[in-house]
Protein backbone atom coordinates (compact mmCIF):
# COMPACT_ATOMS: atom_id res chain seq x y z
CA UNK A 1 0.00 0.00 0.00
CA UNK A 2 1.43 3.66 -0.91
CA UNK A 3 1.68 6.04 2.02
CA UNK A 4 -0.91 8.55 2.18
CA UNK A 5 -0.41 11.85 0.92
CA UNK A 6 -1.61 15.22 1.90
CA UNK A 7 -4.39 16.00 -0.72
CA UNK A 8 -3.30 18.01 -3.11
CA UNK A 9 -6.30 20.83 -3.75
CA UNK A 10 -4.65 22.69 -6.34
CA UNK A 11 -3.48 21.23 -9.96
CA UNK A 12 -0.02 21.76 -10.99
CA UNK A 13 1.47 21.03 -14.65
CA UNK A 14 4.94 21.86 -13.50
CA UNK A 15 7.87 18.62 -13.26
CA UNK A 16 5.66 15.86 -14.64
CA UNK A 17 6.27 12.50 -13.71
CA UNK A 18 6.42 9.27 -15.75
CA UNK A 19 3.96 6.28 -16.74
CA UNK A 20 2.79 4.81 -13.49
CA UNK A 21 2.11 7.33 -11.61
CA UNK A 22 0.02 6.47 -7.69
CA UNK A 23 -0.41 7.81 -4.76
CA UNK A 24 -3.11 7.69 -2.13
CA UNK A 25 -4.91 10.43 -0.35
CA UNK A 26 -6.38 10.39 3.05
CA UNK A 27 -9.14 13.65 2.49
CA UNK A 28 -11.90 14.49 4.96
CA UNK A 29 -15.74 14.55 3.81
CA UNK A 30 -15.89 16.40 0.38
CA UNK A 31 -12.57 17.80 -1.71
CA UNK A 32 -11.81 18.10 -4.70
CA UNK A 33 -7.97 17.19 -5.07
CA UNK A 34 -5.41 16.53 -7.84
CA UNK A 35 -2.82 14.22 -8.96
CA UNK A 36 0.55 14.43 -9.88
CA UNK A 37 1.26 15.62 -13.72
CA UNK A 38 2.26 13.35 -16.01
CA UNK A 39 3.42 12.76 -19.55
CA UNK A 40 3.29 10.57 -22.09
CA UNK A 41 2.31 10.88 -25.97
CA UNK A 42 -0.77 11.96 -27.82
CA UNK A 43 -2.63 8.21 -28.28
CA UNK A 44 -1.14 6.40 -25.71
CA UNK A 45 -4.05 4.13 -24.05
CA UNK A 46 -4.03 4.11 -20.24
CA UNK A 47 -6.34 2.51 -16.94
CA UNK A 48 -7.04 5.14 -14.65
CA UNK A 49 -7.61 3.45 -11.26
CA UNK A 50 -8.85 4.31 -8.08
CA UNK A 51 -9.71 2.33 -4.73
CA UNK A 52 -11.60 4.11 -1.99
CA UNK A 53 -12.75 3.05 1.41
CA UNK A 54 -13.85 4.19 4.73
CA UNK A 55 -11.68 4.33 7.51
CA UNK A 56 -14.05 4.31 10.45
CA UNK A 57 -15.78 0.65 10.55
CA UNK A 58 -19.18 2.01 11.67
CA UNK A 59 -19.15 4.43 9.01
CA UNK A 60 -21.93 4.21 6.17
CA UNK A 61 -20.14 3.96 2.55
CA UNK A 62 -23.56 4.42 0.11
CA UNK A 63 -23.21 8.44 1.93
CA UNK A 64 -20.46 8.67 -0.58
CA UNK A 65 -18.74 8.79 -3.81
CA UNK A 66 -15.90 9.42 -5.98
CA UNK A 67 -14.95 10.53 -9.26
CA UNK A 68 -12.30 10.86 -11.94
CA UNK A 69 -11.79 13.12 -14.84
CA UNK A 70 -8.49 13.70 -17.36
CA UNK A 71 -6.83 17.20 -18.00
CA UNK A 72 -4.61 18.07 -20.61
CA UNK A 73 -2.08 21.10 -19.33
CA UNK A 74 -2.08 23.79 -22.12
CA UNK A 75 -0.72 27.04 -22.12
CA UNK A 76 -3.80 29.16 -21.47
CA UNK A 77 -6.92 26.89 -20.53
CA UNK A 78 -6.64 23.32 -19.38
CA UNK A 79 -8.57 21.13 -21.99
CA UNK A 80 -10.76 18.08 -20.46
CA UNK A 81 -9.84 14.81 -22.13
CA UNK A 82 -12.82 12.87 -20.71
CA UNK A 83 -16.07 13.56 -21.78
CA UNK A 84 -17.37 13.36 -18.22
CA UNK A 85 -16.45 12.44 -14.87
CA UNK A 86 -16.58 8.45 -14.26
CA UNK A 87 -18.45 8.21 -10.52
CA UNK A 88 -17.72 5.58 -8.26
CA UNK A 89 -18.32 4.38 -4.94
CA UNK A 90 -16.80 4.39 -1.42
CA UNK A 91 -15.91 0.59 0.33
CA UNK A 92 -16.28 0.26 3.67
CA UNK A 93 -13.27 0.21 6.16
CA UNK A 94 -11.64 -2.59 4.79
CA UNK A 95 -13.42 -3.42 1.22
CA UNK A 96 -12.09 -0.98 -0.85
CA UNK A 97 -14.60 -0.10 -4.15
CA UNK A 98 -13.03 -0.24 -7.51
CA UNK A 99 -13.38 2.11 -9.93
CA UNK A 100 -11.71 2.28 -13.52
CA UNK A 101 -11.50 4.46 -16.51
CA UNK A 102 -9.99 3.40 -19.54
CA UNK A 103 -9.28 5.86 -22.29
CA UNK A 104 -7.07 6.87 -24.83
CA UNK A 105 -4.76 10.15 -24.07
CA UNK A 106 -5.01 13.15 -27.03
CA UNK A 107 -3.86 16.24 -27.69
CA UNK A 108 -6.69 18.90 -27.60
CA UNK A 109 -4.67 22.23 -26.68
CA UNK A 110 -4.13 24.72 -29.34
CA UNK A 111 -1.07 25.68 -27.32
CA UNK A 112 0.13 22.64 -25.09
CA UNK A 113 2.23 22.03 -22.69
CA UNK A 114 4.76 19.98 -23.27
CA UNK A 115 7.60 17.35 -21.62
CA UNK A 116 10.07 17.07 -24.56
CA UNK A 117 7.90 15.73 -27.48
CA UNK A 118 5.13 14.60 -24.96
CA UNK A 119 2.25 16.19 -23.36
CA UNK A 120 1.20 16.36 -19.93
CA UNK A 121 -1.88 15.40 -18.10
CA UNK A 122 -3.70 15.50 -14.47
CA UNK A 123 -6.05 13.75 -12.68
CA UNK A 124 -8.85 15.67 -11.19
CA UNK A 125 -10.00 13.41 -8.06
CA UNK A 126 -13.29 14.24 -6.43
CA UNK A 127 -14.15 12.66 -3.25
CA UNK A 128 -18.02 13.09 -2.03
CA UNK A 129 -19.01 11.95 1.95
CA UNK A 130 -20.52 14.05 4.77
CA UNK A 131 -17.98 13.27 7.35
CA UNK A 132 -15.03 10.89 8.58
CA UNK A 133 -12.01 10.15 6.52
CA UNK A 134 -11.85 8.18 2.77
CA UNK A 135 -8.60 5.86 2.23
CA UNK A 136 -8.29 7.11 -1.71
CA UNK A 137 -5.88 5.89 -4.43
CA UNK A 138 -5.12 6.47 -7.95
CA UNK A 139 -2.75 4.89 -9.93
CA UNK A 140 -1.93 5.56 -13.98
CA UNK A 141 -0.97 2.75 -16.18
Amino acid sequence: MVSAVDPRTAKTCSNPVALPVGEAFRPFSTVTMYSLPFHAPAGRAVDVDLAAELDDPTGNPALGSVGVRVFQCCSVLDSEITDAQKNGSIGAAGHPAATRLSLTLSNKCTIPTKFGEEFVYYLQLRISFGSGSVHLSYSVR
